[in-house]
């Protein structure tokens, strides 16, 4: 995830995070309750690794079907993530969807940008349409604009090469 490598690696000057899922581990309890806490994802990862079930004997969830050991990616994405937020120095950019209909921006988009301001430069900033609609159309653009224009902003141009 952007933001856990913004937070782990001191190089990142800036960062932006599009229509990023943060809490994991929330979207994944509200749209599969039968899989809470961070133990039993594990425990179900655990048994996955083993051969004692199989990933497609699993219900995915809404918008991550295929994903080959989906309770190993929640757990450990929710742990990186969640736990990277405090460490951002960087100035942050986030593009969220307007109609996000796979999880709530309070709790992934908007929870990010609230825990950063004060701390380091942050903006947020809505892509019309839902989810996957920011990859594609007026959407696409606009994030294209945006994430290029923060960099430019924190970054600069790039120099031409010394070679």
């Amino acid at each position: 995830h952007a933001l856990a490598s913004a937070a782990k690696d001191h190089r990142v000057k800036a960062v932006v995070c599009q229509i990023g899922s943060i809490d994991t581990h929330a979207n994944w309890v509200n749209r599969h309750p039968d899989y809470r806490g961070a133990v039993a994802i594990r425990n179900l990862a655990t048994e996955q690794a083993r051969g004692n079930i199989f990933p497609w004997t699993i219900k995915n969830p809404i918008g991550l079907d295929g994903s080959p050991n989906l309770p190993k990616v929640v757990f450990e994405h929710t742990n990186n993530t969640i736990a990277s937020i405090d460490k951002i120095e960087c100035p942050t950019l986030i593009l969220a969807a307007e109609n996000e209909e796979l999880f709530k921006n309070e709790n992934n988009s908007e929870l990010v940008h609230k825990k950063l301001q004060g701390r380091v430069p942050t903006e947020i900033d809505y892509l019309t349409g839902g989810h996957y609609n920011a990859y594609e159309g007026e959407a696409y653009k606009k994030g294209v604009q945006r994430a290029t224009d923060w960099f430019q902003l924190y970054i600069g141009s790039p120099q031409p090469s010394r070679l």
